[in-house]
Order: C-alpha cells, then sequence, then structure tokens
C-alpha cells in the first residue's frame, strides 16, 4: 500500500491523501501486481474525485480477507455504475484520447488482478457516501484462477498510432505477465521485427497506420522466414480488409477475448 501511495504522492503532491491501517493487514500475492491494482485505484480516485477534496485510504482486517477502501469527494452517476469495469468504456467520452485511464481500462486491470488473487472489486456511490472502491484480498494467495493465460515469458508487439490504446494494451498485457515492445507506425514495427535481438511471440497490428499499413507490415512478414511463423492479430471493424493468415478480432475490441485469443496463439507449438 505504501508503495503505491508514495508513487502517486510523487506525481500528484498537490493532492491531499490519507492513510488509516487498522489490524492485522498482511496478504500474499505478486507484490507488483497488488500494487497495480492499488496504484489504478487510487489513481482513478485523484483523477475523478473533488479536487478540493481529500482521498481517504482504509486497511483494515476483514476476517479471511484484508479490505482496502478508497474514497473519494463526488458521485458517480448511476447509469455508469454497472459498467465501471468494462475496458474502453470511455474511449468516445474521454476529453483526452492520450488518456489511458479515460479507457475505463485501469479498473478493468484492478479487478482482474483482484479475482487473479481471488479477491473482488466494488463500489458504492451515492450522496451520502461519497465514491468508495473496495479491495479485497484473502489472507493466503490461491493459485490465479486466469491459469488459461500463462504468459509469463513471452513477448508481444503493439503496433497502434492511437497512443491511449497503444499504452492501454501494453499496460494490460504487462499486467498479463507478458514483456511488450510497441510502434506508433507500421515502419517503426517493421524495423523493430527485422532488427530485435529477440523476436515477439505475438504481432498485434492496427491494420491504419501511418507510414506504412498493418497489411503492409504483415505482407513484409511473411517475407522473412523468421517472422512468417509469429501469429498476427489484427482488429477491424471491416472483416474484409484483414490479411490472409491473419486472427482477426473485430471492433469494437473485448479485452478479455483479445487476451485469451493471445493466451492460445502463444501457448500452440
Amino acid at each position: 500500500m505504501q508503495r503505491a501511495v508514495d508513487e502517486l504522492r510523487t506525481t500528484h503532491s498537490q493532492r491531499e491523501v490519507r492513510v488509516e491501517t487498522l489490524g492485522d493487514t498482511v496478504t500474499a500475492g505478486d507484490p507488483d501486481r497488488v500494487v497495480q491494482a492499488l496504484s489504478n485505484l487510487i489513481g482513478n480516485a485523484i483523477q475523478h474525485g473533488h479536487a478540493d477534496g481529500p482521498i481517504g485510504i482504509r486497511v483494515f482486517d476483514d476476517g479471511h480477507q484484508i479490505a482496502v477502501e478508497i474514497r473519494n469527494r463526488g458521485v458517480i452517476p448511476p447509469e455508469l455504475v454497472p459498467v465501471l469495469f468494462d475496458p474502453f468504456r470511455g474511449r468516445d467520452h474521454s476529453p483526452s484520447r492520450t488518456n489511458a485511464r479515460g479507457l475505463g481500462l485501469g479498473l478493468y486491470i484492478a479487478q482482474q488482478i483482484a479475482q487473479a488473487h481471488g479477491g473482488t472489486v466494488s463500489v458504492i456511490s451515492s450522496d451520502e457516501t461519497d465514491t468508495v472502491f473496495t479491495l479485497r484480498l484473502p489472507r493466503a494467495t490461491p493459485e490465479p484462477t486466469r491459469a488459461d493465460r500463462p504468459s509469463r515469458g513471452h513477448t508481444v508487439l503493439i503496433a497502434d498510432d492511437d497512443d491511449a490504446t497503444r499504452e492501454s494494451l501494453r499496460e494490460a498485457f504487462a499486467g498479463e505477465g507478458y514483456a511488450t515492445m510497441t510502434a506508433a507506425n507500421g515502419r517503426d514495427a517493421l524495423d523493430q521485427l527485422l532488427h530485435a535481438r529477440v523476436k515477439p511471440d505475438l504481432v498485434i497490428l492496427d491494420l491504419v497506420m501511418p507510414l506504412l499499413e498493418g497489411g503492409q507490415v504483415y505482407q513484409a512478414m511473411q517475407a522473412v522466414p523468421e517472422l512468417a511463423r509469429i501469429p498476427v492479430i489484427v482488429s477491424t471493424s471491416d472483416p474484409a480488409r484483414a490479411p490472409a493468415g491473419t486472427i482477426l478480432i473485430p471492433k469494437p475490441v473485448k479485452l478479455g477475448r483479445l487476451l485469451d485469443t493471445a493466451a492460445r496463439l502463444v501457448r500452440s507449438p
């Protein structure tokens, strides 16, 4: 907890963050991923809470679980509560395309990390309570429930000219344990593929990119035997544009489907 708070205080020094710890609050698990979940939840409170209100964090013993309550002033519109943890929920409404958290991915990732540790994330929001996100983690962490995504040791190249999408996907795949490479245009993607000492195990291509389009990158990959064996996922709203031999995921992208598809591909011999 302290690590997540310290990191956010560094970048948001003007915001007041109050932390209260009660009882035995030690939990097991992957510390980096737990810190990521906490950072996403606290960062969400800082971003969306009233700027003149403190962020209150309460960590306490909740029986067989450890609970972390993160409270900020302000109320979430009731119609948004059911979709808060949907990835990319805010893409069309975010005031900044470069703001990855505006895509709703930060909350989704926090929820996925909690579930992988056998825990939960919930939210209540009203005029009486303000907005409170609660992360609950068991004292003894079970084996991850997402065992169908064995991604440790695999590398993915994400090529997309949209900064927010590219960073959001990088964060999502890093959260699943992948090493990540990113490219903002097709030429950069191809250069990395040709010159990287360690080739990626998977490539995710946006079809419409500057300098070289995704289809051209894929065509160039097929001419190099070392690259031709790498599976390629493309996402498009027009399936007819997907090059033959690629794996198509139609837009709008469902992040869970993308991660599951990626896991199946890197598992394949």
